[in-house]
């Protein structure tokens, strides 16, 4: 994988994840599992988890639409026709944002710094 540059790489990961789960497995498992960098596996990891939740959303307002298409409740599918709209153009933009951030570096989770000194609360205050 040295040959892509890793911006390329997480270019890929992250549409790859938007357009298809097949096609995240399949190109986001090789480059998760074939690169070298962390800062790729990082960006592969957090496309998953934004494909999985996701996907979830999709399945949970598929069962619910053709439930309610079933019991002929039509402003009830008629609501969940709106909101898969709305989810569909919420999904485009958490993908453009968090592959823009991704690529450009800018991480939103704060690493803690491994030489800093971790908080140790006083004995005092715990037997109290």
């Amino acid at each position: 994988m040295n040959k892509i540059s890793i911006k390329l790489q997480k270019l890929i990961v992250w549409l790859t994840g938007y357009l298809n789960v097949i096609a995240f497995f399949l190109a986001g498992g090789y480059i998760f599992l074939k690169t070298e960098h962390e800062d790729v596996r990082k960006s592969a990891k957090t496309a998953f988890f934004t494909l999985a939740i996701f996907t979830a959303i999709d399945l949970l307002t598929t069962v619910l639409s053709n439930i309610f298409s079933l019991s002929q409740s039509y402003d009830a599918y008629n609501t969940i026709t709106k909101a898969r709209v709305i989810i569909s153009v919420v999904r485009v933009v958490i993908f453009v944002v968090l592959m823009a951030l991704d690529i450009a570096g800018i991480h939103l989770a704060k690493k803690q710094d491994e030489d800093a000194p971790a908080i140790v609360e006083d004995e005092q205050s715990e037997n109290e």
